[in-house]
């Protein structure tokens, strides 16, 4: 203020009525954007919070599918030993 606002008002007494609204908006405008800056990087942290979670229940998905699959190809192969020992059984 001291370079522009009171060397102009020194000449236009009324020059107040620009320069409060200026700095008031200013003012606000500033902490708007560092207010933006803030929710942006907590909604990126956030963000990757919620993948980490993610990619880690779909680990957890994974080995259980597979688990599941294993105990399929198990509890196959011991009906396919069952039907052969039950096949010879009526073969004698």
């Amino acid at each position: 203020s001291m370079g522009i606002a009171r060397p102009v008002m020194e000449v236009y007494p009324m020059a107040w009525i620009f320069f409060v609204p200026f700095i008031l908006i200013s003012s606000f405008m500033v902490l708007n954007l560092f207010i933006a800056i803030i929710v942006s990087a907590t909604q990126e942290v956030h963000e990757s919070e919620q993948r980490a979670e993610r990619e880690a229940n779909n680990l957890v998905a994974h080995d259980e599918r597979q688990e599941m699959l294993d105990l399929m190809r198990t509890m196959h192969a011991k009906i396919v030993a069952l039907e052969a020992a039950q096949q010879n059984k009526a073969d004698s």
